[in-house]
This record gives C-alpha cells, structure tokens and sequence, in this order.
C-alpha cells in the first residue's frame, strides 16, 4: 500500500508539474480543476501549498466546475519579474478578478498559496483588494485596489520566504508528528503554532495552538506575540492583537518589533495618540528606525486629520508630520524602507498637498 501511494503522489506531480512559465503553471492548475483532481500532491503547488491543500480535498464537483467555468478562457496578463509573477485580470471589481501568485522555484513556476492568502484580500463583495506591505508581489500588483491592514514589521526569522519553502514544509511535517505523540509539550505547540502562523496555515489551527501554548506558559512573551500576528493576519482584529501586545511588551519592554508592532495596531484602530507614544519609545531606542518614523508621520497626520478645525493643536499635528517625513527620508535608505517612504510621501501629498509643495524646497 506504501509503495503503491508512492507511485500515485509521483503520477500526479509527473500530470500536472511546474510551469516553464507562470502562464503554463496557470494552465496547469485550471487543468487540475478541469480533471477535479483532488490530491494536494501536485507539481505545481508548492510544498507548503501541498500542505494547505491537504484541507480540500473534499472539494465539491461543483466547486471545480464553477472555477473552470470563470477561468478556463477569461483573458488574463501576466506580470512578473525573475522570481515572481502574478495573473492579472484587470483593476476591476468581482472577486473572480483577484490576481493569482505564482514563483520561480528550482522546479519551475508554482502557486504560492501563502503569499495568495496573506495579502490577496476578499473583501465584502464585489471588492477585493492587495495589502501593501513589503512582499515579493507588492511591485508586480501596483495597478490594483489596495489596503494597509496587515503591514505588520516582522523580524527577519518571522517573514516566509519561497527559498525556505521545502525546508519550512518538512519542518511542520514533523511537528506535526512530533505533536501527535505528545500534545502537552510547549515547545512543540509554540513551534508549530508559529510555522502555521509564518505560513497562513489558519483559518483557526494556529490560533488554538497558541492559545494552548500560553495557557501552559503563560510568562513565555513569544506565544503572545504570535497571536497578534495571528489575529491580524486572519481577519484584521487589531483589538484583540493590542492585547496581546499590551502583554508582549509589558514582558518585554526594550523589545523594539513589540513597540512598532502595537503602535501600529493602534494606528489601525484609530487610537493615534497611542500610537504616537509606542512609535516615540521605538526612535527612543533607535531613532534611524525607518518602519518607525513613517509610522510616526501617519500617526501626527491622521491626527490633524481628525482633529476639529478649532483645536489650536492641529497645525502642530500638520507640522510634526511633514518633520517625522523629513526624517523618514534621512533614516530609510534600503529598499523596502524607500517604498515604505514612497508610500508615505504620496499619502502626504495627497492629503495634506498645499502644505507639503509649499515646504518641498526647505
């Protein structure tokens, strides 16, 4: 039986393999629905993808049908860079029109389902729209609708990357076993909670493991921290996250992810002075913080925003953002950072355009 489970993972990997190209990957993958083929061991999933996948196998005939039927001949462009494209339907509402993610792998092209979940956003329908955060796709889908809910300043250890992808895999493989035989073990729940949170392995499973981790240690900060994650990255509940980074940075307070992540969930929910606070306590402890003081400027620039006309404060708030922007251009120098910047800069612009053309040139 092992042997011949073997043979059928092979078959369906040889059927329906990478693409040369990200449009063959696509064609692939309507041909796997056109055949109703329900294995989550496909050639061109990712191994990650594979592990999702494992959930929906149980798809409906009619499920497939009505994905060959939007998809099978709706025009489509694609576009990509050396390591990353997306199929692109157009700037149009339908949430049939939601871009797909594919990536250059050593394979060929697959569908990344961790970068589709995570910032390819459904919204109420018919809209949907791309998160802009720094992920690999995010130049590629600058000609889509977009939010800001989920630019959350993860660590370098806490950022998904497709050249980790095999090994990231067979590590939840295995502690998922190692799980089975003892669910009691906190490191494996932390561990296995995290991967699941790193990779959008929900909708619920990482949340519960988490929750069991901090019942079983609840002086670990770390379990904390990732259900914050975890709530944001599920469905934007930033309040529940605030609170769990209220805990995170009581536990550690000189931990600078945990100030800049809670200033801006508080900056999510509209509490800027919060915010402002939290992002002060960042450039305390590193005023280069480029993450820190694009934030800052939004916070004093939704404040002034939201202030009434009366409120003598308010131009100090107008003021205070157009310095942290000043300052933002110093500090962000790296890639990610001078996006970051280019965002901040247009939503200045636009929202407060006579007062920052007319100190452009100081």
């Amino acid at each position: 039986m092992k042997k011949f489970q073997k043979e059928k993972v092979e078959l369906v990997n040889f059927q329906y393999p990478a693409g040369k190209t990200p449009s063959q990957a696509w064609q692939t993958l309507i041909e796997s629905w056109r055949n109703k083929v329900r294995s989550p061991q496909l050639g061109v999933y990712t191994e990650i993808t594979k592990l999702v996948y494992r959930d929906y196998t149980n798809l409906p005939d009619s499920r497939y049908e009505e994905d060959v039927r939007i998809y099978a001949s709706k025009p489509y462009e694609v576009i990509k860079n050396q390591r990353y494209a997306v199929i692109f339907f157009g700037n149009k509402k339908g949430w049939e029109n939601a871009p797909f993610l594919f990536c250059l792998t050593s394979e060929g092209w697959k569908f990344d389902v961790v970068h589709q979940r995570k910032y390819i956003r459904m919204c109420s329908a018919p809209y949907w729209a791309v998160e802009r955060a720094n992920h690999p796709y995010i130049d590629l889908l600058s000609k889509c609708p977009y939010l800001m809910g989920q630019d959350i300043p993860l660590e370098y250890e806490d950022i998904y990357r497709i050249e980790d992808d095999k090994v990231i895999a067979d590590k939840i493989v295995a502690l998922e076993q190692k799980y089975k035989e003892n669910s009691n073990d906190f490191d494996i729940i932390l561990q296995l909670g995290r991967l699941y949170t790193i990779t959008s392995m929900g909708p619920t499973r990482h949340i519960s493991l988490l929750k069991r981790a901090k019942e079983i240690e609840p002086q670990n900060p770390l379990p904390y921290k990732y259900l914050a994650i975890a709530y944001v990255d599920s469905n934007y509940q930033y309040k529940k996250a605030i609170k769990e980074m209220l805990e995170y940075t009581q536990m550690l307070p000189e931990d600078i992810f945990g100030h800049n992540f809670l200033g801006y969930l508080f900056l999510c929910v509209g509490n800027y002075k919060e915010a402002i606070k939290e992002f002060k306590t960042v450039l305390k402890m590193d005023s280069n913080n480029c993450y820190g003081c694009c934030k800052l400027a939004r916070s004093y620039g939704n404040l002034y925003l939201s202030s009434s006309k009366y409120d003598l404060r308010r131009n100090s708030y107008r003021e205070l953002t157009i310095e942290m922007l000043k300052k933002a251009k110093e500090v962000c120098t790296d890639f990610d950072g001078m996006r970051r910047l280019s965002w901040l800069e247009n939503w200045v612009r636009e929202k407060l355009h006579l007062y920052y053309e007319s100190n452009s040139e100081n």
